[in-house]
């Protein structure tokens, strides 16, 4: 989907393409071996060439970061280097409605080759950089760019601003591509491909639950360890929670085949918690049950807990 919608850029037919998909589950993989095959060799910002051959297209790379104050326009910001040394100062003069989006269309429109802007971690943009986008997004088609945004699903429910941009952006030339966990064959592949090391296939999906990043990570590490990586990663996520659904997440993870909602303190403030983004990119609530979405991430969890506090919510656990 992705090498069509680059073909058709080639050829002057702009448009969007939006890819979505969890945490670890392959989104930067994925533009790296478009831009690797699109070039017939390694990324680069200038991808599309062939031996003896002029590039076709013109990669443009960016990512909005997890900061507590999103820096306005941070990802064009990243990319004034590439631009003409008027557009460069309207960025940084954050020029945004009546003189950098306009700029930045008409240089993009007339920048040969073809140009590829990508912009991933959309979910951590500022709204300055979601109101350039969707300025850009509406008239992509007519530039013959291509704009290529990335992005997690929980986001578009916390951020209504991150909504209307894909909203506003042109249906008819829009591709939208949603990516799922590995399947158990794939993971085998992975596993395979690491020789006799770490756990067997089925295993290893049952334990990550067919994300990539997990998998590679569990490869990677001494048989029976947690990385430390990944564990940063799990316990960044639940850091994200308030107190009273931190708590609950914490007596979650003393059960391996997840807890009922009925046995779970009836809160109805931290149950509704449950419901939120930071959550449900942890657990799955299925009424009247709620589980972890990956083993590992209850692993975790659960050996993140004190002792003490261990102790106690094995015990709490089969009662409310």
């Amino acid at each position: 989907m992705l090498q069509r919608a680059l073909a058709r850029a080639q050829a002057g037919q702009g448009g969007c393409v939006v890819v979505v998909g969890e945490a670890g589950l392959g989104k930067t993989s994925l533009i790296d071996a478009a831009a690797r095959a699109a070039a017939g060799t390694t990324a680069g910002t200038t991808a599309g060439t062939t031996a003896g051959a002029p590039p076709t297209l013109r990669w443009l790379r960016a990512a909005c970061d997890d900061l507590h104050t999103p820096r306005p326009l941070g990802p064009f910001i990243d990319l004034a280097h590439e631009f003409p040394s008027t557009l460069a100062d309207a960025v940084h003069a954050g020029k945004t409605y009546n003189g950098l989006f306009p700029a930045l269309l008409a240089w993009l429109r007339s920048v040969q080759p073809t140009a590829v802007l990508v912009i991933e971690d959309l979910h951590w943009a500022d709204e300055a950089t979601l109101d350039g986008l969707r300025y850009l997004g509406r008239r992509a088609a007519d530039a013959g760019c291509l704009l290529l945004l990335s992005l997690r699903p929980a986001a578009l429910e916390a951020q209504p601003p991150l909504r209307q941009t894909l909203a506003a952006l042109d249906p008819s030339r829009t591709t939208r591509i949603e990516l799922e966990p590995l399947s158990p064959a794939a993971v085998g592949l992975l596993a395979r491909r690491q020789g006799d090391h770490g756990p067997a296939a089925a295993e290893l999906h049952k334990l990550t639950g067919g994300n990539p990043f997990y998998v590679q990570q569990l490869l990677q590490a001494p048989p029976g360890a947690l990385p430390g990586s990944l564990r940063d990663a799990v316990l960044a996520q639940a850091a994200l929670l308030p107190p009273l659904v931190r708590a609950l997440l914490d007596r979650i993870s003393c059960s391996p085949v997840g807890l009922e909602l009925a046995l779970l303190p009836a809160d109805n403030e931290a149950l509704a918690g449950l419901d939120s983004p930071p959550a449900r990119a942890l657990l799955q609530v299925r009424p009247p049950w709620v589980h972890f979405r990956h083993a590992l991430a209850r692993r975790v969890l659960e050996e993140a807990l004190p002792p003490v506090r261990h102790w106690q919510l094995h015990q709490a656990r089969t009662r409310p």
